[in-house]
């Protein structure tokens, strides 16, 4: 895939996921479906995005806890609903968009997340993770989407097993939105790593 946007979707998808879920770090050393390797080639081959100032949003589409008490349910999913309401102002730096989408895969690579599908094509990319953590955590995390130089949309499919909540998985849609606004300025706030 190319996407001068997977910098930019991608460090919010990952900030979004590394809020909401804790499954994504710590727990057993299980190999990637899909190699490294294959993992970095592809990444390396997407074109990489333009510096400047993004608007950002995160949307939550869908939400499902079939297993939590109403209350609960309802808790959780205001939680989610707030983590990006408003569109945010992103800053990339000319560093940061010459790293594009390998740095998060690398960043992937070091938690405990195995890569079991990364397909790219020239703008598109489809994806899926299996995140664990101690306590029986896991997380499945589909990744699809489209961009281009100076915008992205990028659409997340989670589904979270919390056994200590429920054994029924909680699932949940994000769509993230990025779209390029200008030059950066002083007051913009820096890409997250």
């Amino acid at each position: 895939m190319r996407v001068s946007w997977a910098k930019i979707s991608i460090t919010s998808a990952g900030l979004l996921s590394a809020g909401l879920l804790s499954g994504c770090g710590g727990g057993d050393d299980s190999p990637p479906s899909v190699s490294e390797e294959k993992v970095l080639a592809e990444a390396s081959e997407m074109v990489k995005p333009k510096a400047g100032l993004y608007k950002s949003q995160a949307v939550l589409e869908e939400f499902d806890a079939p297993g939590l008490a109403p209350q609960d349910a309802a808790r959780l999913r205001e939680r989610f609903e707030g983590l990006q309401a408003e569109p945010t102002e992103v800053c990339l730096s000319q560093e940061e968009a010459e790293e594009g989408f390998e740095k998060f895969v690398e960043q992937v690579q070091l938690g405990n997340c195995s890569v079991e599908r990364f397909e790219t094509s020239q703008e598109f990319i489809n994806a899926a993770m299996l995140c664990s953590a101690p306590g029986g955590v896991s997380s499945r995390i589909g990744v699809q989407g489209r961009g281009a130089p100076e915008q992205s949309r990028i659409t997340l499919n989670i589904e979270q097993t919390v056994p200590q909540f429920s054994e029924q998985p909680i699932t949940f849609t994000l769509q993230i939105e990025n779209e390029r606004i200008g030059d950066c300025n002083a007051e913009a706030a820096p890409a997250a790593e």
